[in-house]
């Protein structure tokens, strides 16, 4: 597999954020004409809560991962990356089948306790199926970034961004005869979409690339006995639960870092639709405002 110098692999994922964000103004132009401000301020309301979700699945492990992975391939030692990424895998897939229940299971308390206006439900419940599909991307992203090739992750990216937008519009327009709350929830799914397909694609490229590297670097014949000693050498200090004890250490303080901006993101999302509340403003009025500052302005 070909590696990229640190300048190249900067480039390329710089590039692909360059198309992410021109990309990105599409659906903030398009999507409040056809669900007006109200449908934004219920996409944006459920947004925060996944935020925050995908944080505690996610938060450290892509770094842990990535760094796990260089030392792994410096050392010559492709059986052992991928250990590493089994491992990280299990870890975000356990955690992101539970909190996929959780969510699921509390969507009805939030939208009408926390929040204030209950048909954020819809959007809510539309977002749950991208906890557990974000959680594997970013551990396949994370194991590229360790491999230094950034053009699975540029590719994957810009591909999730071009589907999302696409399925985001079509699913909002088919629901809003249905009304704004499910067109929200439409727009929710699209972005789904959008997450499985980046997910495929990195799939596709990891299993191309490792077959790829089995075809192009056979084992040496007469090296059998010695590898195998030196796979058995290493066994002892190379045990699976030394590598999830690892995995845990580096990501969990990266994972809480996170998580202040995250949480603090929520907190101002709950803080202004409660305060437009208390001000006297309707539920649907302050989603409304909430949809024009989170949705337009602040993106702007």
């Amino acid at each position: 597999m070909r590696k990229q110098t640190f300048i190249q692999g900067t480039l390329i994922l710089l590039f692909a954020g360059i198309i992410n964000r021109m990309l990105g103004f599409i659906p903030r132009i398009a999507l409040p004409r056809i669900i007006g401000a109200e449908g934004v301020g219920l996409y944006q309301l459920g947004y925060p809560f996944f935020i925050v979700l995908v944080t505690v699945i996610t938060g450290g492990l892509p770094l842990a991962i990535a760094k796990m992975v260089a030392e792994a391939e410096g050392e010559n030692r492709p059986e052992q990356s991928r250990k590493i990424l089994h491992t990280g895998l299990a870890i975000s897939l356990t955690l992101g089948i539970f909190f996929t229940i959780v969510a699921l299971l509390s969507a009805s308390w939030v939208s009408s306790v926390i929040l204030t206006d209950q048909r954020v439900y819809y959007t809510f419940v539309s977002m749950t199926p991208m906890i557990a599909i974000v959680a594997v991307s970013s551990i396949y992203r994370g194991y590229f970034q360790g491999r230094q090739n950034m053009l699975p992750s540029a590719f994957s990216s810009v591909l999730e961004s071009v589907i999302r937008i696409f399925f985001m519009l079509w699913f909002s327009w088919l629901l809003l005869p249905k009304g704004i709350a499910f067109a929200a929830a439409g727009a929710m799914l699209g972005v789904t979409v959008g997450e499985i397909g980046g997910m495929l694609a990195l799939l596709l490229q990891y299993y191309y690339i490792v077959k790829k590297d089995k075809n192009e670097a056979p084992p040496p014949a007469g090296t059998a006995v010695s590898g195998s000693s030196a796979e058995s050498g290493d066994e002892p200090q190379r045990q699976p639960g030394s590598v999830l004890k690892r995995l845990i250490g580096i990501s969990v303080p990266v994972t809480a870092g996170r998580l202040i901006g995250s949480f603090s993101y929520l907190l101002e999302s709950i803080i202004t639709v409660r305060s437009l509340a208390l001000a006297g403003i309707a539920a649907a009025a302050a989603t409304a405002q909430y949809g024009s500052l989170q949705g337009m302005v602040i993106p702007l």
